[in-house]
């Protein structure tokens, strides 16, 4: 095999193991014939030089004639080696340096730590000796995809305490016809410089790492050797173009495209297409192709009925497999909604005033693989280049493409810092007029959003925007955010530790009329506040970190001020262009939709109409809206890695649900599998819950009772303090185990309204549970529940270990944690061995208070309820207390296996749902679901096609045992 490796004199060597190394270490097998080759000389590259080109990272720019030969050499089918980061113009950062798009990868770069091979890479790797070296290696590496059409395998397994693996060697087959056949091998490096390094927004402390690419690890040249192997040129390669995800009426032709690279004619090739679903074969012939020839062959098929087909395309010469292609068709049925629920985000920086051919070429293969519509991110320094001077090449481009192709388009302007990371998201330089400024008197990197420059050219800029394109009829939404309102603005959003950028004039000024005219602060509680002695306003500072107490309300100010900034935006967006104005503004939904809160945005959703009658500000939850939705965060792009999102917005019927675009790589099979699943169950929706729970559910407290009450059986609520209304739909309403978080955010609201709302609901007939550090007594009262309800007279002493033995109508047994003894009038439930009250119930109304002495801490009755260890929550007190109550799981019963799981239903029809974090080996487990009316003796997994056997019960209840696996999501219909 003929290797081309690149050595200049003009190109520095970044990483440890350099083409000197290479080529050492090639010299030493016959079966390689390395050379160097120089950039200049990269202009003449072709196939009938070299097999291989291989790019060592090093610091250095490539003409455009040497970058253009290099995908013409990639187009001939010739193969690459990428061994560090793909080329780019200067600095890596911006991201519209890398060549990525030009040749049809996606790049991101993340911590990684390596565990271990995948069963891809051990196909290729295996045997590697001394891998063990490497396992538990910490760095920072480059990760890239193929685009859609490509096949992108992951071959080292690697965990960096997220909730995804990240890619960082990868194998890459080009399926796209423009590369059909070319190869390319990746192993992702940059040293690990942080791109506020990069870019210069802020002198990051670093150290270099070279990762993999270093020449102590023993392993790297064995790793090496066997990749290249793999980017042995073929001589054939196949391809099935078929679209991914289509409705059943869309069924159309199967197109096979063959492509000889050989450079010689090949007769006597047999081609043979089958569908694994059906095991049929329905193609088979044997061609001929001269040297460089192509054939596409359409073949005329029949509809395929809804459900997933499996394609597979042999080629072989003399029962020698040449290529091999497997492709999986989902279509869906006719009856699926059809609104706009299934998109992608582009965070993507052109290099020019063109929108590139390689941008539509990677969003077609999105909207082929079932996406409806895109969120394409304008870099504000593109539209506004310089001040009050607008350019609108791009926007205008970005119309015609989406009209062309029929699909509908947001744009997205994402104003934060300087070197976000969201492709050219943050701010243009010009802006930062007045930047803020770091504790040390560094200039940061963020305007000033109360700077009266910045705010004059940004909602200039959003006038001039929504006035353009206000009758554009591919334009679905314009998405304007201020400052960073997922994270109130700071740099803290991106780099560690929180208080880089805090101060300016003009901010110190603006959060001293917050703290008097917002909050009615006078100098004496401003100086209890810092804990300092101020004589004059003039004197109080912007706080740092070192002050937690007026840091936290300093965060307040910053969720505030970017609060009025969208107040703005919204009113500019009303003015000038109403029917492009998001519901959920700003419209970008939420950047976790898997997060424990999604379920607030359900709720939030039902009620709407009812929570207008309320002050905004006491029901104002950001992202919420009749049409909410969101996007998984910062994931790589395959299925398993997609599915809490996925399982979020169809548990809990989000309008819509968007994948992260070409930033954050991108699986095309993935894609499609997301986008059938998606989108045939979209719109359903689940039977109105009975039980409801406030409380803090983040994701490390997985004993506190909102993990609990959206997996038990029972269909619950998890509300927050914005939630107002008849709270009386409900059976059971549990109050937060504390009136706030550990960090001092309350929980519960402070205003009278909110507990006179939830007093009526309880006269008629809700039952509240009360919880003790939610109703202990303080001065001065931090809520008005003990008042409002007439409590005063509750007390809770002794808190101790405790041991109560539950009444028969609670589900018998007992249970030991520690719990505090209640004393108040009622009817005890529940008391120790003692006779201590532990649970009181005191009529309300037509409803109760049920005064408990327990909580959700781990020490207490239920004890250290684990998500991923606890089996069961079978005998858990909020299973006990729907016992009691009579609420009865009523679409499904799993024993009240720990794991997510619920019934959904809508015009396409019935689904149950359910994810696991059991950290368990796979098991078998046997659901029971109600079903209206069954459509077979099966349910079907909508993710694989697997079919699992369906028993009758009896009064259209029926029971299936499915497979349970950690982080792998079940999505089967039953009718």
């Amino acid at each position: 095999m003929k290797v081309a490796i690149l050595k200049d004199p003009a190109f520095q060597p970044v990483a440890e193991y350099t083409a000197d190394d290479l080529m050492q270490l090639l010299e030493k097998h016959p079966e390689f014939s390395p050379v160097f080759i120089r950039h200049h000389e990269l202009e003449n590259l072709s196939r009938t030089h070299t097999d291989v080109l291989a790019l060592p990272y090093s610091k250095g720019n490539f003409s455009h004639e040497a970058l253009r030969a290099i995908i013409r050499f990639h187009e001939e089918g010739g193969s690459l080696f990428f061994l560090g980061d793909i080329p780019h113009k200067d600095s890596w950062y911006p991201y519209r340096n890398v060549y990525s798009f030009e040749l049809h990868m996606t790049r991101a770069n993340d911590p990684i730590r390596i565990t271990g091979i995948t069963e891809a890479g051990r196909e290729i790797f295996a045997p590697l000796d001394d891998f063990r070296e490497i396992e538990g290696l910490e760095c920072v590496a480059i990760r890239t995809t193929g685009f859609p059409d490509d096949i992108t395998q992951n071959l080292i397994r690697n965990d960096n305490g997220d909730a995804w693996e990240r890619n960082c060697v990868v194998t890459i087959q080009r399926k796209d016809p423009r590369f059909l056949g070319g190869r390319v091998v990746h192993i992702g490096f940059n040293g690990g410089e942080p791109r506020e390094v990069a870019c210069g927004a802020y002198p990051l402390e670093w150290s270099y790492n070279p990762g993999l690419l270093n020449r102590k690890w023993k392993v790297l040249p064995s790793m090496i050797l066997k990749l290249l192997k793999w980017l042995t040129p073929v001589e054939i390669e196949g391809a099935i173009r078929v679209p991914a995800v289509h409705l059943e009426s869309e069924s159309s032709p199967i197109t096979i495209e063959l492509r000889n690279i050989s450079g010689i004619h090949l007769e006597e090739i047999e081609v043979l297409l089958e569908n694994t679903s059906s095991h049929k074969t329905v193609f088979r012939d044997i061609v001929s192709l001269p040297a460089e020839g192509r054939l596409l062959r359409d073949i005329p098929l029949p509809p395929r009925k809804p459900g997933i087909h499996k394609w597979n395309l042999s080629v072989r010469k003399r029962s020698q497999i040449l290529s091999f292609h497997e492709k999986s068709e989902f279509v869906l049925e006719e009856r699926t909604s059809r609104h706009p629920g299934f998109g992608a985000s582009t965070y993507h920086a052109f290099k020019t005033r063109r929108v590139s051919e390689e941008y539509k070429t990677f969003v077609r293969g999105l909207l082929d693989r079932g996406v409806q519509f895109i969120r394409a991110n304008l870099p504000w320094e593109d539209i506004e280049p310089e001040p009050g001077r607008y350019d609108w090449a791009i926007p205008d481009q970005l119309i015609s493409f989406a009209e062309s192709e029929n699909f509908s388009i947001s744009f997205w302007l994402f104003p934060t810092a300087f070197g976000s990371g969201l492709a050219e998201a943050g701010v243009p330089r010009w802006t930062l007029k007045e930047p803020a400024i770091d504790k040390f008197g560094r200039p940061g990197n963020f305007p000033t959003i109360w700077s009266p420059f910045y705010r004059q050219h940004y909602f200039g800029m959003v006038c001039q925007l929504a006035m353009r394109y206000a009758n554009e009829k591919a334009l679905d939404l314009l998405i304007i955010d201020f400052g960073n309102s997922d994270f109130p603005y700071s740099y803290h959003y991106y780099v560690n530790p929180p208080d880089y950028f805090d101060y300016s004039p003009i901010e110190r000024k603006e959060f001293v009329r917050y703290l008097t005219k917002e909050l009615n602060f006078d100098l004496h509680k401003i100086n209890a506040l810092f804990q300092r002695t101020f004589l004059t306003f003039d004197e109080i500072p912007v706080p740092t970190p070192d002050s937690p107490q007026a840091w936290s309300v300093y965060l307040g100010f910053r969720e505030w001020s970017v609060g009025q900034g969208m107040r703005e935006i919204r009113r500019i967006l009303l003015k000038y262009a109403p029917n492009k104005t998001p519901e959920d503004i700003p419209g970008h939904g939420l950047g976790s939709i898997s997060d424990l809160e999604t379920a607030w945005y359900d709720v939030k959703k039902r009620h709407f109409q009812e929570e207008k009658k309320f002050h905004p500000s006491k029901v104002y939850l950001h992202n919420a809206g009749r049409k909410w939705g969101g996007e998984a965060w910062q994931v790589g792009g395959t299925y398993k890695e997609l599915d809490q999102a996925l399982f979020g917005s169809l548990r809990f019927n989000a309008y819509y649900n968007t994948i992260p675009g070409p930033d954050l790589n991108v699986f095309g099979e993935e894609v499609a599998r997301i986008g059938y699943i998606r989108r045939s169950i979209m719109g359903a929706q689940r039977r109105h819950p009975e039980i409801a729970v406030l409380g803090e559910g983040r994701w490390n407290t997985p004993n506190k009772l909102p993990h609990v009450a959206l997996r038990i059986d029972e269909t619950a609520d998890y509300l927050c303090k914005k939630h107002r209304f008849d709270f009386s739909c409900y059976r059971l309403l549990a109050l937060p185990s504390s009136d706030t978080t550990e960090s001092g955010v309350p929980l519960l609201p402070e205003d009278e309204e909110y507990y006179w709302l939830l007093r009526e609901s309880v006269e008629k007939g809700l039952n509240l549970l009360i919880f003790p550090h939610s109703c202990l007594p303080t001065n001065p009262p931090r809520t008005f529940l003990r008042q409002i309800f007439k409590i005063e007279d509750v007390q809770y002493d002794d808190y101790s270990l405790k041991t109560v033995r539950f009444p028969d109508s609670f589900g018998g047994g007992q249970a030991t944690g520690n719990a505090f003894t209640v004393k108040s009038e009622g009817i005890v439930l529940w008391k120790d061995l003692s006779g201590r009250p532990v649970l009181v119930k005191r009529p309300f109304g037509k409803g109760n208070l049920l005064l408990a002495g327990y909580d959700d801490s781990s020490d207490s009755l239920d004890g250290n309820i684990h998500n991923e260890s606890c089996l069961s929550l079978k005998h858990h007190s909020l299973v006990r207390m729907a016992q009691y109550l009579k609420i009865q799981p009523r679409d499904f019963t799993s024993e009240q296996l720990n794991i997510f799981k619920d019934v959904v239903r809508g015009s396409s029809g019935e689904f149950f749902l359910a994810l696991s974090f059991l950290k368990t080996q796979p098991f078998f487990h046997t659901f029971k679901v109600r079903i209206d009316q069954p459509r077979a003796d099966f349910v079907e997994d909508l993710a694989t096609g697997e079919r699992y056997a369906l028993m009758e019960e009896g009064e259209q209840w029926f029971s299936f045992s499915v497979p349970i696996v950690s982080g792998k999501g079940l999505y089967l219909r039953l009718s």
